[in-house]
């Protein structure tokens, strides 16, 4: 019987975690690296014995040889060994850090029920922006009246993903005066589909944003700073709780405008108290109240504003730093981190510049372990950040004077 050998697959990269990074004890995190996983957009940190184990592997082997490997230098019994190891070879795996040495990256099977240069009602299909199971995003433009539009389309249109399709237009529609969010434009649904259309914005997803500027002044990074909270205190004080905020939510125009969008898992705080909605949410922005520990049943409640006000807290730490500030190589330890873990901050920004100890503060304060000691909502947010920003510039000037 052959034995499969294994080896690291191309989209995982090993890094050293950057050493401005301490722990709450002051020890520094010298010994801990950063595995990124570029298929999923995802990183984890990992100790130096990981690191040793996984890079066995760089060469493709069988799990029995790097078993002896192990055992042989550690001068202990192989059976002993195995023990310790085949239960973490079996979680890596799984994790894809490892993978047999035949692997070729799978072709996606996913397809777009709609191409380009198709015709849906109005709008003439440009490009597909995004082909998933269920749900595609497409360009489109109308053919009548020329302008441009994005078109979220449900390709498997059953009452209970009608009815949510539809609540997130509504948001859309609630949240037009705001002028935060994109336009709403049409709701359509049919047997065949279900989809709404809403106008393009012309920009940068803040991911991409975020990898794209390198060295950006604090003037430039605070004005974006501003903009993202004017836009989260427009939605809150419409009464709407996002329930979802990330990087890939939050658009940023040439003008550095922003723009917030899908509200599939957003609430209206007022009506929503008894409405059973779906809601989960991307694990590093998770609030501690939000998870459990457990891996069976990883969400525990409902969203809410002091859910957003954290999530909004770990977005700005990553405009700053563009890393997450809580990790973990397992959900365990991902949420025992996010529970339990107090944030730090490295030394300089990713930008070069130090960052204020008054918008330390802010951010340390959106992601308080205990919903009550966050800000209430994103206005309360906004108005001590601008008080922070007025402050600081009288104080600047007046140094200036003197």
């Amino acid at each position: 019987m052959t034995v499969m050998r294994f080896k690291i697959p191309e989209h995982i990269i090993i890094a050293p975690v950057n050493e401005s990074l301490v722990t709450t004890n002051n020890t520094t995190y010298n010994d801990r690296f950063f595995i990124s996983d570029t298929n999923t957009e995802r990183q984890f940190i990992i100790n130096e014995t990981t690191k040793i184990f996984i890079e066995k592997f760089i060469i493709p082997k069988t799990f029995q040889q790097v078993n002896k490997e192990i055992a042989a230098e550690i001068k202990a019994p192989v059976e002993e060994v195995k023990k310790i190891i085949h239960p973490f070879f079996k979680y890596i795996k799984h994790r894809q850090f490892l993978v047999p040495e035949n692997y070729q990256k799978p072709v996606s099977t996913t397809t777009s029920l709609l191409n380009p240069a198709m015709v849906i009602d109005q709008y003439k299909i440009e490009q597909i922006i995004d082909a998933g199971d269920e749900v595609d995003i497409y360009k489109a433009v109308d053919v009548n009246s020329k302008k441009i539009a994005v078109i979220k389309l449900l390709k498997r249109p059953g009452r209970k993903k009608t009815r949510e399709f539809k609540r997130e237009f509504n948001f859309l529609k609630l949240l037009n005066k705001t002028a935060v969010v994109p336009k709403p434009q049409i709701f359509v649904s049919s047997k065949q589909y279900t989809y709404f259309s809403q106008d393009f914005i012309n920009g940068l997803s803040f991911p991409q944003f975020i990898h794209d500027n390198n060295k950006l002044s604090r003037k430039k990074i605070l004005k974006i700073i501003t903009n993202i909270l004017y836009a989260f205190k427009e939605i809150h004080i419409a009464g709407v709780v996002h329930g979802d905020i990330h990087p890939s939510n939050i658009l940023i125009t040439r003008e550095r405008t922003i723009k917030i969008i899908d509200f599939g898992l957003a609430l209206n705080s007022s009506l929503d108290k008894d409405e059973l909605v779906n809601f989960g949410g991307v694990y590093y922005f998770m609030p501690p109240e939000r998870i459990e520990i457990s891996t069976h049943n990883k969400f525990s409640r409902k969203p809410d504003f002091y859910s957003d006000v954290f999530q909004i807290g770990v977005v700005l730490f990553m405009l700053l730093y563009d890393q997450y500030p809580f990790n973990g190589l397992t959900w365990e330890e991902l949420a025992t981190a996010i529970k339990e873990k107090q944030i730090v901050f490295p030394e300089r920004s990713k930008h070069g510049f130090t960052v204020p100890a008054w918008l330390k503060d802010i951010i340390t304060v959106c992601v308080s372990k205990l919903p009550q000691k966050r800000f209430t909502n994103a206005k309360y947010l906004y108005n001590q950040f601008l008080k922070n920003i007025t402050e600081s510039a009288n104080k600047t000037r007046s140094a200036v004077k003197v």
